[in-house]
């Protein structure tokens, strides 16, 4: 997980990244002059040159996430991504660290309801070096035994955090509500204590040899290297990879959204109040929507510029709210959130839906239009400034939907239109939708104040 507000394409507001795994708006790298080839047994390498700073990052997605488990598996994908770095035949877990670490690199890792994400960032005068350690990772991953009762505990205790985090709480509860039982968008990323403690070595060799295979794996390389070296590298550590293709079926029936509200109550020992009204969204493969859409969300609540900041943060309505909404390779939700006093739960649910009603109807200015796409266009060029923020984005796309999404990603955006927004609107928000309360408990009265009041009674 990252802390920050843009990143891998990402866009929530810092209230909810610190919660996620992966959720993201349709976002694009810039035009870029990179280098793709499949390889024999199907696995796909993107390379861009960046000689702009002495820096490379090497990254590694694996089409595998959330979406591929059920109730018995839900939480593997995230606890395999703990075990990806601790070791293969040829090197421990600690003398793997001490490796990366030698060459100045920093690794680290994600998992997404779509794919798993492993990455070395490094100087790029070691990227040969460090590239040969992450395949090693890939292909010979050990999941030894005390490896894995080692990262148990520290899931467990990622899993205990998130049991107190109002976001992760209504996120959950929404999508439990949207997606239903039967789908594997309604379970939890991280799993569930149970899943968490039933998962062995046999587990996660069965799971790697389904899924961590060439032909679900995109290599991607972006900073200052050569091309010819680093692509004879990759082919000669790659040519002999391969696993049995086993066909994963997902098919699973179209969401819709509900005929009208669908609530969901829950109490919370925090002394503030959170409201979150989820609308059933657009997949990556809903052209052009998806594009609206996100203009759409910058436009009523993300940036202080914002409907929500501006008239229900700035007057005092609200503490904080905004919008969230990730894309993915199937129907996502788009969420209206808000962060209040105890007791003002209605209010707040209110508050939002005469900001959607504003929007649907049309009430908004084309200088609000022109500061969404304005703020969109400035935070994509710090989104993808960087090797890893480029990477970030081809890999996304590569992953969830084609590679070539991110070439034409501004262009579409600026071909939004205000009657495109309108629509887009009344389509998604202009009907039922999901939504939690869930009812922060007011703090004791001091002693003083307590003493006070049955003075008065």
């Amino acid at each position: 997980m990252r802390y920050q507000i843009v990143i891998c394409g990402r866009w929530l507001s810092v209230f909810f990244l610190c919660l996620l795994w992966g959720a993201t708006l349709a976002w694009g790298a810039p035009r870029a002059d990179y280098y793709t080839e499949v390889l024999p047994n199907g696995m796909r390498l993107v390379l861009y040159e960046n000689p702009r700073a002495p820096l490379c990052s090497l990254n590694i997605f694996c089409k595998v996430g959330g979406f591929e488990e059920n109730i018995e598996t839900m939480g593997i994908s995230h606890f395999f991504e703990h075990l990806f770095f601790r070791g293969t035949p040829s090197l421990t877990g600690h003398q793997f660290k001490r490796a990366i670490e030698a060459l100045g690199g920093q690794t680290n890792a994600m998992t997404s309801r779509d794919f798993t994400h492993y990455f070395i960032n490094l100087p790029s005068r070691h990227a040969l070096e460090g590239m040969e350690l992450l395949a090693d990772a890939l292909k010979n991953a050990e999941l030894d035994q005390e490896g894995i009762d080692q990262e148990r505990n520290a899931v467990l205790e990622e899993y205990r955090m998130g049991l107190e985090s109002p976001p992760r709480i209504v996120n959950q509860l929404v999508s439990e509500m949207a997606y239903g039982e039967h789908h594997p968008y309604s379970l939890p990323i991280i799993g569930t204590e149970s899943t968490i403690r039933s998962f062995n070595r046999a587990d996660f060799l069965k799971f790697r040899d389904t899924f961590i295979s060439p032909e679900r794996t995109t290599v991607i390389v972006v900073g200052d290297f050569r091309r010819e070296p680093m692509l004879a590298l990759l082919r000669r550590e790659f040519a002999n990879f391969t696993r049995p293709q086993r066909r994963i079926i997902s098919n699973y029936a179209p969401i819709k959204p509900p005929a009208g509200e669908v609530q969901q109550v829950q109490s919370s020992r925090l002394p503030l109040s959170m409201v979150m009204l989820a609308f059933v969204g657009p997949s990556v493969h809903d052209k052009p929507e998806i594009y609206q859409v996100d203009v759409l969300s910058f436009l009523v609540g993300l940036g202080r510029g914002s409907l929500i900041n501006r008239q229900l943060v700035n007057k005092g309505r609200l503490q904080e709210g905004g919008v969230q909404f990730a894309t993915q390779r199937f129907p996502g939700l788009i969420g209206l959130y808000g962060v209040g006093q105890v007791g003002q739960e209605e209010r707040i649910k209110k508050d939002l839906l005469s900001i959607v009603r504003q929007v649907c109807e049309g009430r908004f200015s084309d200088r609000d239009l022109r500061r969404a796409k304005a703020f969109l266009r400035s935070n994509h060029t710090f989104a993808t400034e960087t090797n890893a923020g480029l990477a970030d984005n081809l890999g996304y796309y590569a992953s969830i939907d084609d590679l070539h999404f991110v070439d034409t990603y501004l262009e579409r955006i600026e071909a939004v239109s205000r009657e495109d927004i309108i629509e887009v609107a009344k389509r998604y928000l202009a009907g039922g939708y999901y939504c939690v309360l869930l009812k922060g408990t007011p703090p004791a009265p001091k002693a003083g104040e307590r003493a006070e009041r049955e003075a008065k009674s």
